[in-house]
């Protein structure tokens, strides 16, 4: 795991219970979306914003503007590695985003901010519930 990774999880932790705000974009609450760019931006790594984006899911916007990011690219989704990020449909088109990192009791962790349940950054194992949502997967450039 190179150093830019290893900060961004730090960085992604220090969030962990941070509550869940639409469009968030600092401690006091974010979303899925705003939670990653704050983290890829600790590293200045540039994450082109997504704004004006409504709560439901409007087709398939979010993953076109992940497949045009300028320092992501897209992996198998087989291919998994600590450090990628996971473009997840909850219903039926994409609509979150979470981050893969490491676990003490599972091949994969993930963070992310999710409005269901406890409506906070969370961090877990990558469940087979999850891995069957994942459309995509992304990692960052070197």
């Amino acid at each position: 795991m190179n150093d830019k990774v290893q900060k961004i999880i730090k960085f992604a932790r220090a969030y962990l219970g941070v509550p869940w705000v639409h469009q968030g974009r600092s401690k006091n609450g974010v979303d899925c979306v705003g939670f990653l760019l704050l983290a890829f931006k600790s590293v200045n790594v540039d994450i082109i914003e997504i704004k004006g984006y409504s709560r439901t899911p409007d087709g398939k916007k979010l993953k076109e503007i992940m497949d045009n990011q300028p320092n992501l690219i897209q992996v198998k989704k087989n291919d998994l590695m600590v450090g990628d990020i996971l473009l997840l449909k909850i219903k039926r088109d994409p609509q979150h985003v979470a981050l893969i990192v490491d676990s003490d009791t599972a091949d994969f962790g993930m963070i992310h901010s999710y409005n269901g349940g406890e409506k906070k950054v969370i961090e877990h194992d990558l469940a087979d519930y999850w891995k069957r949502k994942i459309v995509s997967v992304y990692r960052l450039a070197e």
